[in-house]
């Protein structure tokens, strides 16, 4: 999913264009629990990196999701539904929205 995405240029540019609130992201913790951010950072990792792969880690912990549940087996519908729902409501009163 997160591949597919990354190669839908629109849905990237659309990633990339999105600006932080500084109202709402203040402290290190807040960026560690934005999935736009994260999903941000990812996709610019993939972009300029050499590295055959990028660890999608924080990511993964923007979802509220701990380690334990990072080895649990989740469906791309629940990804993709937890992904666009911080999506919306992070875009809610922006262009991108």
């Amino acid at each position: 999913l997160l591949q597919t995405l990354f190669m839908t240029p629109e849905f990237r540019n659309g990633i990339y264009r999105w600006k932080y609130n500084e109202s709402v992201l203040k402290s290190d913790e807040d960026f560690k629990k934005n999935i736009p951010f994260q999903l941000q950072r990812l996709f610019l990792n993939l972009q300029i990196s050499n590295k055959k792969s990028i660890q999608t880690h924080d990511l993964t912990k923007s979802f509220g999701w701990n380690s334990e549940d990072s080895f649990q087996q989740h469906d791309v519908q629940e990804l993709c539904r937890v992904m666009f729902d911080a999506l919306e409501k992070m875009f809610k009163g922006t262009k991108q929205e």
